[in-house]
């Protein structure tokens, strides 16, 4: 788990983002970050995972996996863009549930309200107890060796975040 300090200085430097900083330049975009939203829905005994990714550096990564030209989130996205999205998130976003992997199901996808990221949306099935989940939340690092990944986890009214790097990018919590 990250510290108080830390975790504000990552979200006061997201939330610029979103206040009209110009987001596409050189500058600010030197940070390579995305962040991860874990809720646990015990009526529906699920994890709702929501991603926020920078459109360009996805695209640029899924690109080098051979899949170019997706136009994600534009007019001109391609058929396959989502198949292609889910493919690479179920590689990087591994969630197992008491040392068992679990799959996600990807719901959907859509661009942020600032039109630079796409927040991606996935469940996974839950059993009704459980006491750990495990978390391997690795997107981008084959692009950037600075990328940092922040994930918000809430699961039986306890609240949790988790900061990822190259060299750190699984952690367990326990319930």
């Amino acid at each position: 788990m990250i510290t108080n300090w830390s975790l504000y200085i990552i979200l006061s430097l997201v939330s610029l983002a979103g206040k009209g900083v110009d987001c596409s330049s050189d500058y600010f975009h030197a940070i390579h970050l995305s962040k991860c939203e874990i809720q646990y829905n015990a009526d529906a005994n699920t994890l709702e995972v929501a991603t926020q990714i920078y459109l360009d550096d996805l695209q640029t990564v899924l690109a080098k996996e051979g899949a170019s030209d997706l136009h994600l989130c534009t007019d001109k996205e391609v058929s396959t863009a989502e198949a292609v999205l889910s493919k690479y998130l179920d590689k990087k976003l591994q969630i197992q549930i008491d040392n068992k992997a679990t799959a996600g199901k990807f719901i959907g996808k859509e661009a942020s309200e600032d039109q630079l990221a796409v927040w991606s949306y996935m469940e996974y099935p839950m059993p009704s107890n459980f006491n750990q989940i495990k978390v391997k939340y690795n997107v981008l690092m084959e692009l950037y060796d600075d990328q940092k990944n922040i994930i918000n986890i809430k699961v039986k009214g306890k609240t949790g975040y988790m900061l990822f790097n190259s060299k750190h990018f699984e952690e367990s919590v326990n319930y």
